[in-house]
């Protein structure tokens, strides 16, 4: 049996755990209610800027909240993301790409500052279909189907769990979908205001 979509199984966590912590950092923090209506606005922005389900994004952002949210959206639109980090040879922020993977490739860069100074506002999960093999991130030239990430579901995680460089973002994915904390900073803070 192919696994779940990740983003699902985050809606799960939103839906089950609202009020919990999903991300925290030096600054700031996101609860998995505020995270998951985020990321559905920022998808909803995607779709109007002609993302579709089977696009891949390159996302050039460095670890943040607004990260985590892009990633998220990305998925719940239907696509799939290739995390380049600082890498300075791609545009900042989020582009779409005309194919997967290989040589010179053409974007559209999308700007998704305006959605990021908005108040969070309470946005319902999107219909979209993912099927488990569907392509939910591209490493290098792998493309990896969401039920290779959501099958790490079910190892058990408690707590906290540190965001390290990896670039398919796996170990967040593996804090998100099974309701831990994923932490950006050496040590975790004890009181952030969201």
């Amino acid at each position: 049996m192919v696994g779940p979509a990740i983003h699902r199984l985050v809606e799960y966590q939103a839906a089950a755990r609202g009020d919990a912590l999903a991300y925290i950092d030096e600054s700031r923090a996101l609860t998995y209610r505020d995270l998951n209506s985020r990321a559905n606005n920022v998808a909803r922005a995607l779709m109007a800027s002609g993302f579709r389900r089977g696009s891949i994004a390159a996302v050039r952002m460095p670890r943040s909240p607004e990260l985590v949210i892009t990633l998220l959206a990305i998925l719940k639109a239907g696509g799939a993301y290739r995390w380049v980090g600082e890498d300075r040879s791609w545009p900042s922020g989020v582009s779409l790409l005309d194919r997967p993977t290989g040589g010179a490739q053409r974007c559209l860069a999308i700007d998704l500052s305006a959605i990021f100074a908005e108040e969070p506002r309470q946005s319902p999960n999107l219909p979209i279909m993912t099927r488990g093999t569907d392509v939910a991130c591209v490493l290098g030239d792998v493309l990896v189907p969401h039920a290779t990430v959501s099958a790490l579901h079910d190892q058990q995680v408690a707590g906290d769990v540190p965001w390290s460089e990896g670039s398919g973002a796996l170990d967040l994915w593996l804090a998100l979908m099974t309701g831990a904390t994923l932490t950006s900073t050496a040590a975790p803070l004890h009181a952030v205001a969201a």
